[in-house]
């Protein structure tokens, strides 16, 4: 089967329009999503803080400060700390 030069041309035109609409949503979607987490850091950051005792700090792999608050509720040891998440 012989592609004439003209078909070939719309195969290649047609998948570079393809290429450039998916990376334009995809580079949407990331970068709106992103955005999202560095606000979500940033006031996770505050909990975090060298100022709060280390056993009472939100741990970098922790994202929920209510299911860190219930950990921290758990333990008799740490009930102090509930009052650093007020």
């Amino acid at each position: 089967m012989k592609m004439n030069k003209k078909n070939l041309d719309y195969v290649v035109i047609g998948v570079v329009v393809v290429l450039l609409i998916g990376s334009i949503v995809f580079g949407l979607s990331f970068s709106s999503s992103e955005n999202v987490k560095v606000s979500e850091d940033l006031d996770l950051e505050k909990y975090r803080s060298e100022d709060i005792p280390q056993d009472c700090r939100l741990p970098i792999y922790e994202s929920r400060i209510e299911s860190w608050k219930e950990h921290l509720s758990h333990h008799e040891n740490t009930h102090y700390c509930l009052e650093y998440f007020e």
